[in-house]
């Protein structure tokens, strides 16, 4: 084979290296352009949402139900939750690492769940609807498939709790029905502390936080 035959097969070859190797440059920059664009998107998401806790379960004397109480992590503001009696029961043998006579509603779901390979990411407060709360449960199985499932505040807390999944609440309810507690011993620093809340029809509690 004489050197112009040789050449000539060694053209294409490099064409078509020249090819994938642009190929695969733009394929990289594609997947760089599209995860960014995801965490931007991400990021945009998450500045609409405040990442809360639960605080407490207070209970007044002349009524029936309960009252939850979830807090920032700087423990300034406050969103009180009316929950049925059950449902406070749930969140409180779960928050004061407690385990109930028999299985709960909420320990339940979460060995159906676990033997389907799925699990709580999270749960979202998402909005106040006539005065009733409303929550999605972000369930994510095998890693793979995700699912936002309607649901009680209560009983997704009560599910986030038995996952340590993370508990946000969207800033407008916040700043529609968040209430910020007033320090009581006149300003002095007390450890802890203990807040006073005021909320809903006149209800006033004083918390430890």
């Amino acid at each position: 084979m004489d050197s112009g035959t040789s050449r000539t097969m060694r053209t294409p070859l490099r064409l078509a290296t020249w090819f994938l190797s642009v190929l695969l440059v733009l394929l990289i920059l594609g997947g760089l352009y599209y995860l960014r664009s995801q965490k931007k998107e991400e990021k945009a998401v998450r500045a609409d949402i405040v990442e809360m806790q639960v605080l407490s379960v207070v209970r007044d004397s002349l009524e029936k139900d309960a009252t939850l109480i979830l807090c920032d992590a700087r423990r300034d503001t406050f969103l009180p939750i009316g929950i049925g009696e059950s449902e406070a029961l749930a969140i409180e043998f779960e928050l004061y690492d407690q385990k109930p006579p028999r299985p709960l509603t909420s320990d339940l779901l979460k060995q159906i769940m676990e033997w389907m390979d799925a699990r709580v990411v999270a749960v979202e407060i998402t909005e106040v609807v006539d005065h009733t709360f409303y929550a999605e449960v972000h369930v994510e199985q095998a890693q793979e498939n995700r699912k936002n499932i309607d649901a009680r505040p209560s009983d997704a807390i009560g599910l986030a709790l038995r996952f340590d999944a993370p508990i946000y609440v969207r800033r407008p309810v916040i700043e529609r029905y968040g209430v910020f507690g007033r320090e009581t011993g006149k300003g002095k620093a007390i450890k802890p502390r203990k807040v006073r809340l005021e909320y809903g029809s006149g209800r006033r509690v004083i918390i430890q936080c």
